[in-house]
């Protein structure tokens, strides 16, 4: 089986909140650093803003979040439109494992919604490139791929398939359905999601919030117990008083566990601290099979609520993820940085109103880490990143 730890290549964004205009290149493993408000969330945020895009929840996404103003750099005032292109490695197969891009141009309206003003896929070595139609409010992208022409997009580009259905596939099956999962476990307080009660076949997939945290942990116990018995071991190394999760077959299942001091009685998530129940979430995530991941695993600020000793912990389950899959994380954490090598870390720093996006060269700071590590040069201000 082909590794899928590279599925982007790179974003380009122009006019994005506050990212003016910036190509970012991505490997496998990709940490950024950087102060406060210094542009690492909005980056994340357009891999959501993508995802919304691809099925077809634009307009609604903008409008919850504040209309086109939120999202244009300094606002409709000062930009015209809002530009990105997306460079991605086919894993499917329909391309011959190729890269092909996805760009589209967004123009704000007086409905406080964007319209796509351009929107094509370009797959390298093959022309025309496949242009969608303009003028819409929505992506053409699902409509034209559930388009039906007789050709399997397996067969590849042929007379009877048209050059948009094999684009509009290829972008849909390598990003879309869940491929990019963004991840927030950050709320853990009496209405979290993640001790919410759901249904017991709710485990396609992990919900970006954890809401259905249970249903995964009970679909790789039943089917994964190798996975299931590493989950539990890496757990019990961070959470102390954690002996096992209840499992239970009912119709309707909430995160519970055995405390090791007691293990007859279960205990429901409410029992466990924030950074326990964060870090229960993180470990089911990246110790879980490779099929039951997205391709791209995106997480903003992991380390949120963690013991300096659950941070290291935690950087070694970051690192064996990417083994496999393509991971992107933002931090503000000298613990977790110091376990990631200059190559991993991108550093985000704001100049003039402008969030830009630097690649740390190894060979630029082989002089300053034979004496220092990377959280003191961060410290010290070597590397940027600082307010």
């Amino acid at each position: 089986m082909k590794s899928q730890n590279n599925l982007i290549k790179y974003i380009h964004l122009e006019n994005y909140k506050s990212i003016k205009n910036t190509k970012i290149d991505l490997t496998n493993l990709n940490i950024l650093i950087g102060a406060n408000g210094s542009g690492k969330s909005n980056l994340i945020s357009a891999f959501t803003f993508f995802n919304n895009i691809l099925s077809c929840q634009l307009q609604n996404y903008v409008l919850d979040r504040g209309g086109v103003d939120a999202f244009l750099y300094y606002g409709r005032k000062a930009s015209k439109d809002l530009y990105f292109d997306i460079q991605l490695m086919d894993y499917e197969g329909g391309l011959g494992g190729e890269l092909f891009n996805y760009s589209a141009q967004l123009v704000p309206t007086d409905k406080d919604v964007f319209r796509f003003s351009n929107e094509d896929v370009t797959i390298k070595g093959v022309e025309p490139k496949c242009d969608f139609m303009s003028n819409a409010y929505e992506s053409k992208l699902e409509i034209v791929a559930n388009l039906t022409y007789g050709v399997d997009i397996q067969d590849g580009p042929s007379d009877l398939l048209p050059i948009e259905w094999w684009g509009a596939n290829a972008v849909l099956q390598n990003y879309g359905n869940n491929q990019v999962g963004i991840f927030h476990f950050n709320d853990t307080g009496n209405s979290s999601p993640i001790k919410r009660t759901i249904a017991n076949n709710d485990n396609l997939f992990l919900r970006g919030d954890g809401a259905n945290i249970a249903g995964m942990i009970k679909r790789i116990y039943d089917e994964y117990p190798q996975f299931y018995q590493m989950i539990i071991d890496t757990i019990r190394q961070v959470v102390p008083d954690f002996h096992d999760f209840v499992i239970r077959n009912t119709e309707f299942i909430s995160l519970e566990w055995f405390n090791k001091n007691n293990i007859d009685i279960p205990w429901k998530a409410h029992y466990l601290s924030d950074g326990s129940l964060r870090f229960i979430c993180l470990a089911v995530l990246l110790l879980m099979p490779n099929e039951l991941q997205p391709s791209t695993i995106i997480i903003d600020e992991p380390e949120l609520g963690l013991h300096p000793s659950a941070i290291t912990v935690l950087s070694g389950l970051i690192k064996r993820a990417a083994n496999e899959r393509q991971v992107i994380i933002s931090t503000q954490s000298p613990t977790l940085l110091a376990n990631f090598n200059p190559e991993d870390i991108i550093v985000v720093d704001k100049k003039d109103k402008v969030s830009q996006f630097k690649k740390l060269n190894k060979d630029d700071l082989s002089q300053w880490l034979t004496e220092f590590n990377l959280p003191q040069l961060w410290e010290m201000n070597l590397l940027g990143g600082r307010p």
